[in-house]
């Protein structure tokens, strides 16, 4: 298991200049992003044509950008993603996918498999399908963590974190009942701390302001104690969306319009990286010092994936 803290612990990150890569006409709403370490590869889900795109250092566009996972007919099927510790690729399938499930290919990308596609029922929360599986963390022991929510604030008790267990057994971490529960809106990205002891989730706090929570995790997996990073009321914030943690484990959280904010662990802001429509990021490159930032021209009407140099290396 990873250990911590790193030699990078209380390092502010600093970022360059994002740098746009690839053809803009196939980006057309990206979602899912995740680096493949062993592959040396960059996955990243193209929503409106619902599908898995991969993009590989050093080369040209014209052997970049390849297919590989094909989606169905209807767009946004897919959206996180995350590589566990064999390889395997779990996805998370919202939506319009019919059953909503979290899927895992394990010999390659293309025959994926349902892991889980319901919630049982508990003695405090009924059996019911998914709302919306969005994001998804695969630890080192093969426990993942994933959020389930509506795509917008809908102030409703259908908005969950999930763990599956190696065993493969489904367990409710956390219910958004009411509206004055905490992090009403729900949770949306989800990332493991380096030391993969603690996860953070990014989430709406009713009238709008976007917060940060921890989950601390015990020795099998399971939540410990859940505790709120931060409220951020500086914006301008569109949205929330996905997460990503570098070895300092500082936080970068996708806001829409409001780019790419980056969060100490304690939730100070330590700076923006200026990416209208950011969407999901994820730490790749071979130093692991690149931050991929994949965008939804819906929201700024930038259609693009940016890549940003960063000091500080990257979790995937």
């Amino acid at each position: 298991p990873p250990v911590g803290p790193g030699p990078y612990a209380g390092m502010k990150p600093v970022a360059g200049a994002p740098v746009p890569l690839g053809n803009t006409r196939i980006f057309d709403d990206l979602a899912g992003l995740v680096w493949n370490q062993t592959k040396q590869e960059l996955l990243l889900v193209v929503s409106q044509n619902n599908k898995i795109i991969r993009w590989r250092e050093g080369l040209s566009d014209d052997k970049n950008f390849d297919l590989m996972r094909p989606g169905a007919e209807m767009m946004d099927e897919m959206k996180g993603l995350d590589v566990g510790p064999d390889g395997a690729l779990w996805v998370c399938e919202p939506r319009y996918a019919m059953p909503h499930r979290v899927s895992r290919s394990a010999d390659d990308y293309t025959h994926p498999q349902t892991v889980v596609d319901h919630w049982q029922g508990s003695a405090t929360v009924p059996a019911s399908d998914f709302t919306s599986p969005w994001y998804i963390s695969v630890r080192w022991d093969g426990n993942a963590y994933f959020t389930d929510t509506p795509h917008t604030y809908s102030g409703k008790p259908n908005k969950s974190v999930f763990r599956v267990d190696p065993s493969g057994n489904l367990s409710m971490l956390k219910h958004y009942a009411t509206d004055a529960d905490l992090s009403e809106g729900g949770a949306f990205g989800i990332a493991l701390s380096p030391n993969q002891r603690a996860f953070y989730i990014d989430t709406w706090n009713h009238p709008g302001y976007p917060q940060l929570v921890r989950f601390d995790l015990d020795e099998t997996g399971g939540v410990a104690k859940e505790t709120l990073v931060m409220t951020d009321k500086d914006g301008p914030i569109q949205s929330v969306d996905g997460l990503c943690i570098d070895q300092a484990e500082n936080i970068y959280m996708c806001t829409g319009g409001g780019g790419v904010r980056m969060y100490s662990p304690s939730g100070q802001l330590q700076g923006i990286i200026d990416v209208p429509g950011a969407t999901d990021c994820s730490f790749g490159g071979s130093d692991m010092k690149t931050l991929f930032v994949g965008t939804s021209g819906g929201v700024a009407g930038d259609k693009n994936l940016y890549q940003v140099p960063l000091n500080i290396p990257g979790l995937p």
